[in-house]
């Protein structure tokens, strides 16, 4: 697992514990609270084992400023364009 979905789970672990702190105050339901930990917990379980942490990286991703996506858009064509230059040398040879 990366380090950004993992502090994100960890901030979420937070959170849903600050609820459980507050909850009582704010007159919010153990039920909610307890609904939404196992939910959330459980979607971050299957997304590490079943993708592999995909989802959260789209998750992440979506959330990227203009700069980032630019900078992400032209790691990847750099990929494309070294695995077409490499497909290309091989054919030459």
């Amino acid at each position: 697992m990366s380090d950004l979905p993992l502090n994100l789970t960890a901030i979420a672990v937070f959170v849903m514990m600050l609820s459980v702190l507050i909850g009582p105050l704010i007159h919010l339901s153990p039920f909610v609270t307890a609904l939404t930990t196992i939910s959330l917990l459980g979607l971050i379980t299957a997304d590490q084992f079943a993708w592999q942490g995909q989802g959260s990286n789209l998750l992440l991703d979506s959330l990227a400023s203009k700069k980032q996506r630019q900078r992400i858009l032209h790691h990847e064509a750099g990929h494309f364009l070294a695995a077409y230059y490499f497909i290309f040398w091989l054919l030459i040879i």
